[in-house]
């Protein structure tokens, strides 16, 4: 009986205490939640960590990865090891559909998927709708403190983001393609007959044609074996945007590929860097 009763109190010790420990290495619970985008827009996901009373809470703006970058791309299980690590970190996460997620390989539908990426902005409208709904919704979040980040398409958009979203706090982009006009523009090309401006919108939604619009700080992360993204657009986009004035983190690690990379340092690293350029008095 004697032995129970230790055994009961170590038990009751561990679970009050427990969650109070993970807060402390920062390894916060959290909730997801669904929320419906305005005009049929499509979905944002937020994942809402568990914070301390009146604390408020820092915000990641991020886009699901795998578009081709002239259509969209759907919110997936497959976004959530890109997620939840913020999440975990003691930050709300803010993502959402792209429109024009294609629905075959069709010419038809290939065109139809591109004129909708179009109509979106590239993401930049979901973007925007799902930061104010997420910031309206939830007042503990942080609108002083929000930041955009993303992986391969999503880091494209998140320097996009980071050139048309006001106040931001920063933006951290894993790998991403950063001239659209190179990788992309002959798709522009064949479609323009199709989607007039199709060429122009390409160029628009480039980050290195929107460079000198930047006036938050950057952080660039990639590994130079990297064989999906052109790791010299990425040195020449560096390049660019410190001649332009832009306070640029660069993040150059030897291996891990296109993915492991990111979720294995570059993640921690955006994190611990995101932690530096938070705001010193957060909004109240």
């Amino acid at each position: 009986m004697k032995r129970l009763l230790i055994w009961a109190v170590l038990f009751v010790s561990f679970a009050m205490f427990a969650p109070v420990q993970a807060h402390a290495q920062n390894r916060h619970n959290y909730t997801v939640q669904e929320l419906p985008l305005p005009n049929g827009g499509g979905r944002a996901w937020v994942y809402l960590p568990d914070q301390s009373a009146g604390e408020r809470v820092p915000v990641v703006l991020i886009g699901p990865a795998g578009s081709h970058l002239i259509d969209g791309m759907t919110l997936g299980d497959g976004d959530r090891p890109e997620h939840i690590p913020y999440a975990r970190a003691g930050f709300a996460v803010v993502s959402f559909d792209i429109p024009g997620m294609p629905t075959s390989d069709e010419g038809e539908a290939v065109v139809l998927a591109a004129r909708q990426f179009k109509e979106g902005d590239g993401g930049v409208i979901n973007a925007r709708a799902a930061l104010a709904l997420a910031l309206e919704r939830f007042s503990r979040l942080d609108a002083n403190n929000v930041f955009v980040a993303g992986h391969s398409s999503a880091a494209t958009l998140a320097l996009t983001l980071c050139a048309r979203i006001e106040n931001l706090r920063g933006c951290v982009a894993y790998a991403p393609d950063v001239d659209l006009v190179a990788s992309v523009g002959e798709f522009g090309d064949i479609v323009e007959p199709f989607i007039p401006g199709e060429r122009a919108f390409i160029s628009s939604i480039s980050p290195i044609e929107q460079v000198e619009r930047i006036r938050s700080p950057v952080m660039i992360f990639n590994a130079r074996d990297d064989d999906v993204v052109p790791v010299a657009a990425i040195d020449a986009y560096a390049r660019r945007a410190e001649q332009a004035g832009v306070t640029l983190n660069r993040v150059v690690v030897a291996r891990g590929g296109h993915y492991e990379s990111m979720i294995d340092e570059g993640i921690p690293a955006g994190i611990a860097w995101m932690r530096a350029h938070m705001a010193v008095n957060p909004s109240q």
